[in-house]
Parts: C-alpha cells; sequence; structure tokens
C-alpha cells in the first residue's frame, strides 16, 4: 500500500503547485474559485501523508492494537 500512497502524495503536491502557479494568474472571482480547490487539495494531501506515516509505522511495529 506505501507505494500507491507515495504516489498520491507526490501526485497531490504537483496538483497543490499547479493550483498556486494558476492562482497568480486568476483573476478575481476564478482566485476564489481556486482558493478553495488550494484548500481541499492541501486537505487531501495531508490526509494522504498521514495515511502513509501510519502505514508505515504500521509496518515498522510501532503502532499497536
Amino acid at each position: 500500500m506505501n507505494e500507491p500512497l507515495t504516489k498520491v502524495t507526490h501526485d497531490l503536491g504537483f496538483t497543490c503547485a499547479g493550483l498556486q502557479e494558476a492562482m497568480k494568474m486568476a483573476k478575481a472571482v476564478q482566485g476564489i474559485v481556486l482558493l478553495d480547490l488550494i484548500g481541499r487539495a492541501r486537505g487531501l494531501l495531508q490526509d494522504a501523508q498521514a495515511l502513509l506515516d501510519a502505514s508505515n509505522a504500521d509496518a515498522k511495529g510501532i503502532v499497536k492494537p
């Protein structure tokens, strides 16, 4: 499971960067929409990273039931 999650975190990182780049060229209304998208993408990135961290900890036996 770690390999797909690692890919997802990288992809979401690129997504966030792309949205931030678009924000530099956005008009007012576009900027409002982009702010929401950036926030949601960052939230997904944080969630995916947390899941990856938990999976890694579990694989190392750090997490106990």
